[in-house]
C-alpha cells in the first residue's frame, strides 16, 4: 500500500522526449498532469549507502550489465538502470541545485545512452519546423546563439543536452525537446540587457544563470536538419561557415557527445560509431567560426537562417 501511495504522489514531467515521474521536485522540467500517465523513466529516492561504500574512493563509479552507479561528493549517489530508472541518494546537507545539476546532466545522459539515444552537448532551436543544433567547447557561445534565435522569434528545443534518435524506418534523425530553461553567463545577460539579479545562479560562486523559457519553448520532437559546431578563434576577424566532410562530421559527433567518456564504461563505443556514421550520412554538419572577442550572435543567426530558409544544405 505504501508503495502504491509513493507512485501516486510522484511528480510528473516531460523532458528529453520522455515521460518522467519523480520523488524529487525538479523545477527545471516541464511539469504535466496527464490522465493515465505512464512514465518512461522513474526518478526515485533510495538508500544507496551500501553501494556507495563499495566504490573505490579514487574511482567513484561502477558499471554492471545494464546499470551504472555514480557517487559525487557533496551532491548525491546515483544508480541508473536500463534507461528506465534513476535512484538517487542526496549527500547529507547537499544543495538541491547541486544534485539536480548532475541528475539533469550526466544522470539523464547515461539513461539516454541506455535507451539508444545520442545526447549531444549543445543547444537546439526550431526553424521552419525543423531542429538545428549548436555544439562546441565551453564558452563557444552555444546558449548565447540559441538565445539570439529566440529574440528573432524562433523557439528553443533544448539547451545543454540535445537527445538524438533514429527516425521511424531508419529514415533521418529526430531531435527531442529538453526542458524550458537556458543557462547563460553574466556576459551574455549583459549583452541581451537582462539583469542577473532577476535570475537564479545555477550554483553558488558560479556566474552562470538559469533563464526560464516559457512561451518560447517547443515541446514536440522534430527532424534534425543540421548541426553547427561553433568555434571562437583569436585569428578570425569575421564569421566563417564551412560544410564538413563525412569524416569530419563523425569526429564532431564524437567530440560533442555529452559525457562521451562514459561510452567506454558502458561498452557502447561500437554502437556510437555506427550511429555517428548514420548521422554523418544523413544530417548536414558545418563548422561555424567566429571572432573570440566581441558578440557576433546576430551575424551567426543570419548565416544559419540564410541556409535554412534557402534550403541550401550541403549533402
Amino acid at each position: 500500500m505504501m508503495h502504491d501511495r509513493m507512485v501516486i504522489d510522484r511528480r510528473q514531467y516531460r523532458a528529453f522526449g520522455l515521460r518522467i515521474s519523480s520523488d524529487f521536485e525538479l523545477p527545471e522540467l516541464l511539469g504535466v498532469n496527464e490522465p493515465g500517465f505512464e512514465p518512461d523513466l522513474v526518478v526515485e529516492r533510495a538508500d544507496l549507502t551500501a553501494i556507495r561504500n563499495e566504490l573505490d574512493p579514487n574511482r567513484p563509479f561502477a558499471v554492471k550489465e545494464n546499470e551504472m552507479v555514480l557517487s559525487l561528493e557533496n551532491a548525491a549517489t546515483y544508480r541508473i538502470t536500463s534507461g528506465s530508472r534513476i535512484q538517487m541518494m542526496p549527500a547529507e546537507g547537499a544543495d538541491p541545485r547541486d544534485y539536480r545539476i548532475y541528475l539533469l546532466g550526466i544522470g539523464f545522459a547515461v539513461a539516454l545512452f541506455q535507451r539508444g539515444a545520442i545526447p549531444l552537448h549543445g543547444s537546439a532551436v526550431v526553424i521552419e519546423g525543423r531542429a538545428y543544433a549548436f555544439v562546441g567547447e565551453c564558452g563557444a557561445g552555444k546558449s548565447t546563439l540559441a538565445a539570439a534565435f529566440l529574440r528573432q522569434g524562433c523557439k528553443l528545443l533544448s539547451d545543454d543536452i540535445v537527445p538524438v534518435t533514429l527516425g521511424a524506418g531508419g529514415n533521418g534523425f529526430i531531435a527531442h525537446p529538453g526542458f524550458p530553461q537556458q543557462k547563460l553567463w553574466r556576459e551574455s545577460l549583459d549583452f541581451f540587457q537582462m539583469r542577473s539579479e532577476q535570475f537564479k545562479a545555477i550554483a553558488d560562486d558560479y556566474d552562470k544563470y538559469a533563464i526560464p523559457v516559457t512561451d518560447g519553448f517547443h515541446r514536440e520532437s522534430l527532424p534534425l536538419a543540421a548541426i553547427f559546431e561553433l568555434e571562437a578563434t583569436a585569428d578570425s576577424e569575421s564569421v566563417e561557415l564551412k560544410p564538413l566532410s563525412k569524416l569530419e562530421r563523425m569526429q564532431l559527433l564524437y567530440r560533442h557527445t555529452y559525457s562521451g567518456e562514459v561510452l567506454t564504461k558502458l561498452d557502447l563505443r561500437q554502437w556510437h560509431f555506427q550511429m555517428s556514421a548514420a548521422v554523418a550520412s544523413q544530417v548536414d554538419c558545418y563548422m561555424l567560426k567566429r571572432p573570440k572577442h566581441g558578440f557576433t550572435a546576430d551575424l551567426l543567426v543570419n548565416e544559419i537562417l540564410n541556409l535554412a530558409v534557402k534550403g541550401e544544405m550541403v549533402k
